[in-house]
């Protein structure tokens, strides 16, 4: 009933024999499924991973120690409970180790959070013929938050009036006004 060792004993007729050692173990593991099989996560995000242990009999077991691994941690990290951590783009596999016995079937990506919006500062600037200013895009997520390391460019509508740099330096060229537009990711302001 429980994993161990023990000896057996025989009496007949008042004699006793203890010659027989039973050792008591658990049903090996001869199989590991993780679940869900794949994820895509963003920087920052979470997904619970699963592991169901099965015999030769495809009996699922409980109660053993399962160990978790990503092929790719700078990727995604994992923890001791199968919790993984999307940390940088790419792509990696989630392991799970049970007495010997891994499965390598849960593959994860992980991308950046997409941009939402850009918001713009100062978002008006008057200039004269000749002078510049500095207008700052910042892309933000879904939340308001704002994400860092994100491609921007930059457009003017009127260029002949003033021009607009790759990081975002107005320069007036003429007298007349202009739209400045910043994009980053699909979305514009």
């Amino acid at each position: 009933k429980t994993v161990g060792t023990t000896n057996t004993t025989a009496t007949s007729e008042g004699k006793t024999s203890t010659a027989a050692v039973v050792t008591v173990s658990l049903v090996p593991v001869s199989a590991v499924a993780i679940s869900p099989p794949s994820a895509s996560l963003y920087i920052d995000s979470l997904q619970t991973f699963t592991a169901v242990l099965k015999d030769a009999g495809n009996n699922i077991l409980t109660g053993r120690i399962v160990s978790w691994g990503s092929t790719a941690p700078s990727v995604a990290s994992v923890s001791s409970s199968g919790v993984v951590k999307g940390l940088t783009p790419g792509s990696t596999n989630i392991t799970a180790t049970s007495e010997g016995v891994t499965s390598t079937a849960a593959v994860v990506t992980v991308s950046n959070v997409p941009v939402n919006s850009v918001t713009l500062l100062p978002t008006s600037a008057s200039l004269f013929v000749d002078s510049s200013t500095t207008i700052v895009a910042t892309p933000r997520d879904i939340n308001n938050n704002p994400l860092s390391g994100r491609v921007v460019t930059w457009t003017s509508s009127v260029p002949s009036v003033a021009s607009v740099s790759s990081t975002g330096v107005v320069t007036a060229i003429a007298v007349g006004t202009t739209n400045i537009t910043a994009t980053s990711e699909g979305k514009t302001s």
